[in-house]
């Protein structure tokens, strides 16, 4: 198990698992919002400097980057993830 899923596991195991995916599109800028109520992310993730141990987080970051997006990593009663890609259209 992925150090990634293994933190997942550890608090979801018997807790209901609450996730909010929410875009939102003003001025040719697209803001993509993920957050759930998880234990959040890892000193190292926020620092950027464990993004390739994990699984998911290199295909966020080099799709977000093939885009010329911007990723911001948070901790807000769980993880938090915000991409903005500008110039969309």
């Amino acid at each position: 198990i992925l150090c990634g899923k293994s933190r997942f596991f550890k608090k979801f195991y018997r807790t209901l698992v609450k996730i909010n995916i929410r875009t939102e599109i003003k001025d040719n800028v697209i803001n993509i919002l993920y957050s759930d109520n998880g234990v959040g992310f890892s000193e190292n993730v926020l620092n950027k400097t464990d993004e390739l141990k994990t699984f998911g987080l290199p295909i966020i970051t080099g799709l977000t980057e093939q885009l010329n997006g911007t990723i911001f990593f948070y901790n807000n009663n769980g993880a938090f993830v915000k991409i903005k890609i500008e110039n969309i259209l």
